[in-house]
Order: structure tokens, then sequence, then C-alpha cells
């Protein structure tokens, strides 16, 4: 626990002291944490098909463009559904001076949600991430209070930041800062770069240098409203439902506040008022209990559990975690024949290096071929399909002269049968894909 932090910002006592005292400040690390994504990583996302509004919003002159201007429409299953991103409008709003906004990666971009939940049980408070992508000389918000503690990461290009004094005191609100006050900091970020930026601190940010990319992670902090609804809830779920203070609750908020032998809904005026002093009674029990820290963690929370071995998902843990791969062995004439069999299944990503298939039964589907030369392994594999090929199993794909590419699981290239089959291949020795 603890090491998103230090990888973020190089000196975690340095950013503590930044925190307690309001301060904003750049951070200088030797390197990132692994998982924060980059440009071509983000292109994946916005080209993968199943991004949608909300998770992606844009902004021009301060104003929240349409989804219509860079989402399209598709019939999903008979149903006519829109919001889906699209990668080519965007790009066009992007090079008139939009900005792209990427809200809440936590709940969908599973590293960087690994990387929010690492910081919030480190901070002991609610992490959030969102990405912005600004053009050259282009600001997607006017100066503006947010109401959090924010690190900016900068993933690419420059930005150009101005951040003005956190208030005083508490009598202010999150949004446009018409009267932002001094500066306190005026910085350049560089990719590698991190900025601190105090909850409620008025600032602002201009692209400098092409796109410019960073991820925002937002640390909530609790305010007097959510230590009341804190409060409403702890005591909702008193009584015989509910655990010791700071402990887990045992029901739902909401459930049972009565004790044990209560009845659930009392008919007389006379039983009303005994379960109305019957619930009194416990919630002043329960409130006796609850200290100020216990309230402001409770108002803090809900955060992530702590480090677990992964969960299964629905899908594999139904079918034993085994599903379809490749065994590749060499023949006595140097070619690669492919055979399929069922092996416990491995990290998506996991790579072996096998030469190209001559055997034309090699089947096309399950595998993608990855490499500075696939695109010769593809048309050597159209070749070998030409004839006959059975296309429903996996694809043994290789490299031309003395390279070899990999094939990586758990991805799909379906080729058609066309194209001319070389000549000439590279002899291997055998390489075995199932135990990788």
């Amino acid at each position: 626990m603890g090491r998103v932090l230090a990888g973020l910002v190089g000196d975690p006592e340095a950013f503590g002291k930044a925190l307690e005292e309001r301060r904003s400040q750049v951070f200088r690390p030797d390197g990132w944490p692994a998982g924060l994504p980059g440009p071509a990583v983000l292109d994946e996302v916005l080209g993968g098909g199943l991004l949608r509004v909300p998770y992606v919003e844009m902004v021009q002159d301060g104003e929240v463009v349409p989804s219509e201007r860079f989402c399209t429409v598709r019939t999903v299953a008979g149903r006519i559904e829109g919001g889906w991103a699209d990668a080519g409008r965007i790009g066009a709003l992007l090079d008139g001076g939009a900005t792209l906004l990427l809200p809440q990666l936590d709940q969908w971009h599973a590293p960087v949600r690994a990387l929010a939940a690492d910081l919030a049980r480190q901070l002991g408070r609610r992490t959030e991430a969102f990405c912005f992508a600004t053009g050259a000389g282009r600001r997607g918000l006017d100066v503006h209070r947010d109401d959090a503690d924010v690190l900016v990461v900068q993933l690419a290009g420059e930005k150009e930041w101005t951040v003005h004094a956190a208030p005083a005191d508490g009598h202010w609100r999150p949004g446009p800062a018409p009267e932002p006050g001094p500066v306190e900091l005026h910085t350049v970020l560089a990719p590698g770069e991190v900025l601190y930026v105090p909850r409620g601190a008025p600032h602002a940010a201009t692209g400098r240098q092409g796109l410019s990319v960073h991820l925002s992670f937002t640390v909530r902090e609790a305010g007097t409203g959510r230590l009341r609804a804190a409060l409403g809830e702890f005591l909702a779920v008193g009584g015989a439902a509910a655990g010791p203070v700071g402990g887990s609750a045992g029901g739902p908020v909401g459930g049972s506040t009565g004790s044990a032998g209560s009845a659930e809904r009392p008919c007389t005026p006379d039983e009303l008022l005994a379960a109305a002093e019957e619930v009194l009674r416990l919630g002043r029990e329960r409130l006796a209990a609850l200290t100020p820290e216990e309230l402001l963690r409770l108002a803090r929370g809900p955060l992530p559990a702590a480090d677990s071995p992964a969960v299964p998902g629905p899908l594999t843990e139904r079918t034993g975690g085994r599903h379809r791969r490749p065994t590749v062995r060499e023949t006595r004439a140097g070619a690669v024949s492919g055979t399929v069999e069922t092996v416990p299944d491995t990290a998506p990503g996991a790579t072996c290096p096998v030469v190209a298939a001559t055997d034309r039964s090699a089947r096309t589907e399950g595998v993608r071929a990855v490499g500075s030369r696939r695109s010769d392994a593809v048309r050597a594999v159209a070749g070998a399909l030409a004839g006959d090929a059975d296309r429903s199993g996996l694809l043994l794909l290789g490299g031309l002269g003395n390279e070899v590419l990999h094939v990586e699981v758990e991805q799909l290239l379906h080729v058609g049968g066309h194209g001319g089959f070389p000549s000439s291949l590279p002899r291997s020795t055998a390489a075995e894909c199932s135990g990788r």
C-alpha cells in the first residue's frame, strides 16, 4: 500500500506537508507507477467501440459540446442506441480547439482503477480519475475551483498551469472563480511531472506544443453536508441490524431500526409510541459511542477493500479458466504443423514464438499476430488458407526471413483467402505455446 503515491510524487513526506498546508507544488519523480495510460492506450479505448457517454465528453469555449457532434448511433440487437464515441469526430473537434474529457477512468479502466484504489487507501479518502486532452493554446475550462485535492499527472505534451492560493476558510463554492485572488504558482508541466492543486484553489490550464494529455486524480474530502448524511446513514443502520462502531454494518441502510423483538409494523398508538421510544434509545446508544474521528472516517468512505487476489470473472469462473489454445511442434521437413488442445488459461498478452504454418489445415480464429512485419505474416497465412481451410480454430503465424513474430492470446484476427504464400520459411526449433 502506498506504492502509487510514492511513484507519483517521489517524496510522500513532501506531498503530505503540501497537503497539510494546502499549498500547490510540482513534483518530478524519477519514474512512474505502472498502469498510467499513454495516448496510444487511450486511442485504443476511443477506437475500441465500447466507450460511451457519459464516459466521454467534450468542451469548447467553456461550453459542453452536444454528444451528437462526437458520437455515433448504432443498431445493437435490433435496438437503435446512441452515444457511442466516434474517434474520427473526436479528432476533428480536437483539431478545431475542443477539449476531450474522459470522466471516471477509475470506473472503467482497470489499471487506473488499481492506481486510484491504492491512493484512496493510502490517503483515507475516496479517489477518482479524469483524463483531459487539450490542443495548443486552448483552455478546457476557465479559472475554477474543484471540491477535491487534485494530483495532475502530465502524460503527453505540455500544459501551462496557473494556480491561485487556496481559500483561507470553508466559505466557498466549487465552480467558476471570477475573483481568484493572488497567484501562488505558475508553471509548465512536461510529461512525467505531477502538480498538486489544493482543494478549492482557483486554477486554469492551457495546452502548449501540440496536444496536451493529463490524468487528474481527484481526492475527495467530506464537507458538512456529507458528515450529516454519514450520521444519518450510521443511525439508520442501527438496532439489531447494525454492527459496532468502527465495524461493518450487518444490514443495509434503511434496514431494521428496532431490537430483535420489536414488531416491524406496530398497529396501535401505544405500540407506535413504544417503537418510537425504542428507536430513540438505540439511536442515543449508538450516537454516544460515535466519535468525531469515526464519523469523519465514515463520511470519507466507502474506501476500496485492501489488496486481494484477483476474483475471476463470471465467464472464467464458470468455464474453469480453460479455453482453446494452439500447440506448435516441428516436423521432419522443418515446416510447422498445428494442432489444438485445451489447456489452463494464461494471462492476457502472454506470448510465445512460432514460425509460419505450411499445413493448409491450419485455422484462423483465436489469436492475433503482432510484430513489425505483421502484414507479411498476414499475407502468408492468407495464401495458406486459399484452399479449403477450416477457419473455426486457431491460427499459427510466423515471421519471414530471420524474424520471428509472436502470437498474442485472447485476440482475434480474421484473414481472407487471398495473396501468395512465400516459398522460403525460417526453420525453427519446437515452440510450445500451451505451457507459456
